[in-house]
């Protein structure tokens, strides 16, 4: 597991000023070193990491999502494989003990197709974004999961109608605090970063512009194509922003999943959340209203 020593290092560089993407990149690192020491005695799948460690946005306290390549139907997966010391493996089960996320390379094939062909059937969007946030723990011989994606996605474009959508169904909202009335809440991920991400992905897959990070798919998106320049710099500071309100908290053994009350965060802190919340939702109608109005194909290319 990355250590106290590394904990303390990633403490000492974010108070001199080191950025929360590099953070959160370092962290990630030390997560996937970790899990590959435990893959090389225990299995010989591929294993690809997705979800926050997948981006390289882990934070102390992310959750671990991974899949498997096997070679047969039949492998079974050791569960001592993915036993990191103080890396959690994602609660909601997205770990190759499952056997929809242990698949051999037809198997993925074949279920990449009909995620993409039908994304509102077998939970096909969830999957989708599991797929292209994915990457190799070691050397993708054989297939390369987000290459399958890819071009899964390049026959059945139209999939990412759905991916938009399920990007822009929560909008964030903070309400405003009232006399007698409990303080407001937020929850930072679900509320502020995940939608970020969401959209991030999806300008990703529809410009086929790649990138791992949100700040690297927002960057490697092309002004007037899906988003305009002013959104893609709003969506980037947004996430900057918040990512460095998450980041603090984790380091400093503060960080908790689910609804935080708005008054632990001092007042500019508050301000900036606020700004998030309205900027994220503003771009959200915007988009929802050019999903709505036009078909969102994927223009021509030389």
């Amino acid at each position: 597991m990355p250590t106290a020593t590394d904990l303390a290092r990633l403490r000492s560089e974010f108070a001199r000023g080191a950025t929360s993407e590099h953070i959160a990149a370092e962290w990630s690192r030390l997560c996937v070193d970790e899990l590959r020491t435990a893959l090389d005695a225990h299995t010989d799948a591929q294993v690809w990491v997705t979800g926050s460690v997948g981006r390289g946005e882990a934070i102390p306290g992310s959750d671990l999502d991974a899949l498997a390549v096997t070679t047969t139907p039949e492998n079974e997966f050791d569960a001592a494989a993915l036993h990191v010391p103080g890396v959690v493996a994602d609660p909601n089960g997205a770990t190759p003990l499952r056997r929809r996320l242990r698949r051999t390379p037809g198997e993925w094939r074949d279920a990449a197709a009909r995620w993409t062909a039908d994304p509102r059937e077998d939970r096909g969007v969830v999957m989708i974004g599991l797929l292209a946030d994915a990457r190799c723990v070691g050397d993708p011989a054989g297939i390369d999961l987000t290459e399958v994606l890819a071009a899964a996605v390049r026959r059945q474009p139209r999939c990412l109608h759905a991916v938009l959508s399920d990007a822009l169904a929560h909008r964030p909202h903070v309400r405003p605090a009232f006399p007698l009335v409990p303080a407001p809440s937020v929850d930072l991920e679900r509320d502020m970063l995940t939608p970020v991400r969401k959209i991030a992905r999806w300008a990703a897959l529809a410009g086929e512009t790649g990138g791992h990070t949100t700040g690297e798919r927002l960057a490697g998106a092309r002004p007037g194509e899906y988003l305009e320049t002013d959104e893609l710099t709003d969506l980037c500071r947004c996430h900057h922003e918040i990512l460095d309100l998450v980041t603090r908290r984790a380091l400093d053994g503060t960080r908790g999943d689910g609804p935080v009350p708005l008054s632990s965060f001092r007042p500019a802190e508050r301000a900036t959340i606020r700004w998030v919340s309205r900027t994220v939702a503003g771009i959200q109608r915007v988009l929802d209203y050019r999903l709505s109005a036009s078909s969102f194909t994927r223009p021509d290319r030389p």
